[in-house]
């Protein structure tokens, strides 16, 4: 009898982690065509932006994981999930729905601190100024590979 490190359902779910990001690749891409029928502004820089797009992907997946890792099912993880996504700020206070700029005071506060509001900026500065934004780059690498780690170490091997 030989024992194995890697557990047999790692293909499935690396292909759901794929599927996944190749299903907002796809959202996002037709998001960003339909920007070619409207007024809005183009990217400043459209290689950084799909630069900054695959790692804000990544680093949202991986929270993703994160969330699959140390939930007991995957109905809860979904739940959580749409949770932290709709109801509970991300989304709304991340700057990912309104603005900061029309938030008050203590809701921005609130949506510096969230794991998204990196990503959104990282999105935004290559697209309105064609720079890259640095240290958001750094936070959304450092909550990939805290995600990871953290979904790494929970796992429950069998």
């Amino acid at each position: 009898m030989t024992t194995t490190i890697i557990d047999p359902k790692t293909p499935r779910r690396t292909s759901q982690l794929l599927v996944s990001l190749l299903i907002a690749t796809v959202g996002a891409a037709l998001l960003t065509a339909a920007l070619l029928f409207t007024d809005a502004t183009r990217p400043s820089s459209l290689p950084g932006f799909l630069a900054a797009y695959v790692l804000g992907a990544v680093a949202v997946a991986s929270f993703g994981l994160l969330l699959g890792t140390v939930l007991p099912t995957s109905r809860a993880a979904q739940t959580v999930g749409l949770l932290l996504w709709f109801m509970f700020m991300f989304m709304f206070l991340s700057g990912a729905g309104p603005p900061h700029e029309v938030l008050p005071t203590t809701l921005r506060t609130i949506g510096g601190w969230l794991p998204l509001t990196p990503v959104v900026e990282l999105l935004q500065e290559p697209w309105l100024s064609g720079q890259w934004a640095i240290s958001q780059s750094l936070i959304a690498v450092a909550i990939t590979i805290g995600s990871i780690a953290v979904a790494w170490r929970a796992y429950r091997w069998q």
